[in-house]
């Protein structure tokens, strides 16, 4: 959807957000594999594992293959319009995207990972020590697609509106 309002006559800077977004996105949705990795490690089980471990490798090998989108990302500007985020989570973003571009090792986005639900959620953490659950599926959102049932909704009553 992205592209294709990025071709449209739309004005540069909401191109611009656009593509902030977009590349936010396909840059945070490592953080949630890699959540989603620990989680099987911890709690799931090893055919679990290895489908995120393999998703991980892929995200991995098709973020590195595409230089542009990790070197053009401008982190300033989402810190910039992202005035309601939390100081922690701004340390967060900041520091994921400083591990892609300097291709930390797994490590390093694990730690990062770990610590940043440890200090969203608190006792609540899912991989705090002593924690105990059963975990079988994908945990977390799955992409910026969560509020896309909602801006759906909206367009479709705006065109509905312009029909009368």
């Amino acid at each position: 959807m992205c592209d294709v309002f990025s071709e449209k006559s739309i004005p540069d800077e909401t191109k611009t957000y656009l593509k902030l977004a977009k590349g936010f996105d396909e840059i945070i949705h490592g953080a949630h594999i890699r959540y989603n990795v620990l989680l099987q490690a911890k709690f799931g089980t090893e055919a679990k594992l290895n489908q995120f471990s393999e998703l991980w490798d892929n995200w991995w090998k098709k973020l590195l293959a595409d230089d542009t989108l990790i070197d053009q990302f401008n982190d300033d500007l989402l810190m910039e319009l992202s005035t309601t985020l939390k100081p922690f989570t701004r340390t967060f973003v900041r520091h994921w995207v400083k591990g892609i571009r300097q291709a930390k090792p797994v490590d390093y986005f694990d730690c990062l990972v770990t610590d940043q639900e440890k200090t969203n959620k608190g006792g609540k953490a899912r991989l705090r020590t002593g924690a105990t659950e059963k975990v079988n599926d994908w945990i977390g959102i799955d992409g910026l697609s969560y509020r896309f049932p909602v801006t759906k909704n909206i367009i479709n009553d705006i065109k509905q509106g312009l029909r009368y």
